[in-house]
């Protein structure tokens, strides 16, 4: 399945976005537990900071797909350091 990520204020102009395929795991905790694949999920810049500490933990024992993921995660959470009024929203299929 696929899910769209983008870093957005209100609308999305001047968004910045990764499509990717996301690799569901069932042990999922943490934020990441609560991105619906099916539907939307907005983090606020608080929770960016949270996923991306849990991203580049989990980036340690990952691989393939599912790490790819993860990369494109990060660089939307360290982009979004410098855009701290920006919402993260995941678009499930």
């Amino acid at each position: 399945m696929a899910i769209s990520m983008f870093l957005e204020q209100s609308s999305f102009q001047d968004a910045l976005s990764d499509s990717v395929r996301w690799v569901p795991n069932d042990l999922e905790d943490g934020l990441l537990a609560w991105v619906d694949p099916y539907g939307k999920t907005v983090f606020n810049s608080r929770q960016r900071e949270t996923l991306l500490t849990e991203a580049l933990d989990k980036l340690k024992s990952t691989d393939g797909e599912r790490r790819e993921a993860l990369l494109a995660l990060i660089k939307l959470c360290q982009e979004g350091r410098e855009r701290p009024t920006r919402l993260l929203w995941f678009y499930g299929d």
